[in-house]
């Protein structure tokens, strides 16, 4: 009997040192499970044999912990975004439901200049407004990776000449300047025609918008190694430093810019820089305060064969 009960005593002991870091792994494991989302389990109650358990579990809560909060931090992004689109959505709505309620009112009483004033303030609103649904379909396409870019090789400098044509009488109105200066003009880059075109306007509709009458906006081209960077620069007040880390955001309020054009979607230059993002490109903003702002980035050069 003695022998037995000492046999018993030791090995409940045993077992227990033996069970000791796995019962410490299970209250762990219970105590991520209740929402603890920092528990994890120790060095020391996952060495030896239960080290490839320990590991795997604590890589495994560092991963959920990491998608919790990526998902916390969309929600709050489509909070904003719809508060944005609802607000911006609201604006050009109101005034094209007030200004045809005014028409059916005073229907008579109108004269035809006052008739014309008001239908040519329902039409640039709805022009407003079909160019804000446009963007915000277009982002959210690129957000979800529903755009690849079809990438060819094409003349860069021959696009930007194209491009810089439909400006002109824009250009002539606001009395600016748009001044290409090609490195050279045989330049081929390989990348989607289409979109990069989208990003060109968008960075010259954003210079000519903040440029002030007789400035003007110069779009330069260099060869950088195997690249060919575009910089698209204008003679505008400038973006304050501070702001300078969130203009690409979607409806960065912060840039005062945006209140001296209502035209402004605040979605162009997100879209530019998705659309770089799906070639595997980064543009870069450099601006001084009362001097201007400049947008550069690079494509791959075409090299055949």
């Amino acid at each position: 009997l003695i022998t037995l009960s000492t046999a018993l005593i030791i090995g409940l002991f045993a077992i227990w040192v033996i069970t000791k870091n796995l019962r410490s792994i299970i209250s762990t494991v219970k105590s991520f499970q209740s929402g603890n989302m920092e528990a994890r389990i120790t060095e020391e109650a996952g060495k030896g044999e239960l080290n490839l358990l320990a590991n795997s579990f604590n890589e495994m809560a560092d991963t959920i912990q990491g998608n919790i909060a990526n998902l916390k931090a969309m929600e709050n992004l489509r909070r904003e975004l719809v508060g944005n689109v609802s607000h911006d959505l609201r604006t050009p709505l109101a005034v094209i439901h007030g200004y045809i309620e005014t028409l059916m009112i005073k229907n008579d009483k109108l004269t035809n200049e006052e008739r014309n004033k008001y239908l040519n303030t329902v039409f640039e609103s709805s022009e407003k407004l079909k160019k804000l649904v446009e963007e915000l379909f277009e982002l959210s396409k690129l957000e979800a990776k529903q755009i690849t870019p079809k990438k060819e090789p094409f003349y860069i400098n021959e696009l930007i000449h194209d491009i810089s044509h439909k400006y002109e009488l824009l250009l002539k109105r606001k009395n600016i300047s748009l001044i290409p200066k090609f490195e050279n003009d045989i330049m081929v880059v390989e990348a989607d025609i289409a979109l990069i075109e989208r990003v060109l306007q968008n960075l010259i509709d954003n210079a000519i918008k903040f440029t002030p009458d007789g400035g003007k906006v110069t779009i330069e081209t260099n060869e950088i190694d195997r690249y060919i960077e575009i910089r698209v620069s204008d003679t505008g007040k400038g973006i304050p430093e501070e702001q300078i880390p969130f203009v690409f955001d979607r409806y960065h309020i912060g840039d005062k810019r945006l209140s001296l054009d209502n035209q402004n979607t605040g979605l162009g230059l997100a879209i530019v820089k998705k659309i770089l993002e799906i070639h595997d490109a980064t543009i870069k903003l450099t601006s001084k305060l009362n001097q201007g702002t400049s947008f550069a980035f690079q494509l791959p050069q075409y090299k055949n064969g």
